[in-house]
């Protein structure tokens, strides 16, 4: 089901599980009271990334953040409250950082060299060469493009760990829980596959990245496993939020139309 959009926005989620409309450089807090969504309040974008940047989970006013180095080769998931400050999980790819290690002169190189002065054609052309070296050994080779996603489930952070394939649930000190091991889904294969969360039901949610659609299944949170993926029809989208096992995503069907306001019901 299509439904009509009048002015461009994204619904964004922060780290407390709070829902945000935004419209242009405004955050507005909205919440559905009696079925119909209430706006509670406004934050500019500025102080929106500030307080929720690089938070990804809070409850019991303890939040969890999450710091990513070397170019995505360390990742630091780590909990705060007000009285302390716990590491909860490190992952780090030693060998890969070596190696980026290793290549970060000439991709330094590359990124601050310029033609701007170089008359001589192949002088010019190798300077051209270089900085496309340097872009792709940094943005490609060298880049961990996998993300991971944590939020708030059972009165504990759970982490989707898309880099070693698990399930892991941290208390409010950063002491490990639980782990599921080996999820198929979070595969290293499968890192353009993202995980959400249902703003009011609470259950989990895989979104699979197809080649011309987008698919949807819930997660088995004691096992793992995911059965049952529902299309959801889109080729490209900017949002998607679940709300009471309702899908709402703001996309489009193909590359000739623009973005649009869709619903389905996973119920």
């Amino acid at each position: 089901m299509e439904i009509e959009e009048k002015e461009k926005f994204e619904l964004i989620k922060n780290c407390r599980g709070d829902l945000y409309l935004k419209l242009g450089d405004e955050f507005i807090l909205i919440d559905i009271i009696d079925d119909t969504f209430q706006m509670i309040e406004k934050i500019n974008a500025v102080d929106f990334y500030k307080l929720f940047g690089k938070c990804i989970g809070n409850f019991k006013s303890t939040y969890m953040y999450e710091l990513v180095k070397m170019n995505g080769l360390h990742k630091l998931y780590f909990v705060v409250n007000a009285d302390s400050f716990h590491i909860a999980k490190s992952i780090v790819f030693d060998k890969k950082i070596k190696n980026y290690i290793d290549d970060k002169g000439f991709i330094e190189y590359g990124k601050n060299v310029s033609t701007m002065e170089i008359t001589d054609y192949a002088s010019n052309l190798q300077i051209r060469r270089d900085q496309a070296s340097s872009f792709i050994l940094e943005n490609i080779i060298h880049k961990n493009r996998v993300n991971n996603f944590c939020f708030v489930y059972d009165n504990n952070f759970v982490l989707f760990n898309f880099d070693e394939a698990k399930m892991e649930w941290f208390d409010n000190e950063g002491k490990a829980k639980k782990t599921i091991e080996s999820v198929d889904f979070l595969a290293s294969d499968q890192y353009k596959n993202f995980v959400l969360q249902d703003k009011l039901g609470g259950k989990f949610y895989v979104v699979k990245n197809l080649r011309d659609d987008y698919q949807i299944c819930m997660i088995d949170m004691n096992t793992g496993i995911v059965n049952d993926f529902l299309s959801l029809n889109i080729a490209f989208f900017e949002s998607i939020e679940i709300i009471n096992g309702n899908v709402f995503i703001l996309g489009r069907k193909n590359n000739i139309e623009f973005n649009k306001l869709y619903y389905k019901s996973n119920n």
